[in-house]
Formats: structure tokens, sequence, C-alpha cells
């Protein structure tokens, strides 16, 4: 997850998660760790494997938002360029 996903409002660290079926985003409380040596942050609570975690904008969002996922870049995509 990259650390550009968590966001903090005043004690408590949170995600989005995006829910397919309804297109929405809701938030999520998480327990994170920090390792100061390596800069990363790692969610020890949370989240289950398999959802989906909203990496962009996650500061101008809102509970029940709609949102449309990014779609990943073709293979034959060289350099992102299409």
């Amino acid at each position: 997850m990259v650390g550009t996903a968590i966001f903090h409002e005043e004690t408590t660290t949170y995600v989005w998660i995006y829910n397919p079926s309804t297109h929405q985003v809701e938030n999520r409380k998480v327990e994170i760790t920090l390792d100061g040596a390596g800069g990363r942050v790692s969610v020890r609570s949370g989240l289950s494997r398999g959802e989906q975690v909203v990496t962009a904008g996650v500061h101008y969002l809102v509970e029940g938002q709609k949102v449309k996922p990014l779609q990943e870049p073709a293979v034959t995509n060289i350099r992102e360029v299409l």
C-alpha cells in the first residue's frame, strides 16, 4: 500500500476502501506501524485480504462518494503513453 493512502483525523488513522458492488468509498480505521529505517508504513489491522484501498485523492473524498477506479495500463502500452 502506498503511504499516500493513509490519512489522519485527530488521533485516528484511516484509509478509504473502494466497494466495487456500489462504486462507493468508505473510510476504515486502521492501525499502522512505521519502519523508521526503511520509511515504510505497515497496516497491522483494519483491512481484509482482497479489499481495494484508494491511493489517490484521499483528502478530497467523502463517505459514500461514488468513484471509478483508473484502468490498468495495457501490457502493450510501453511507457504508459496511450
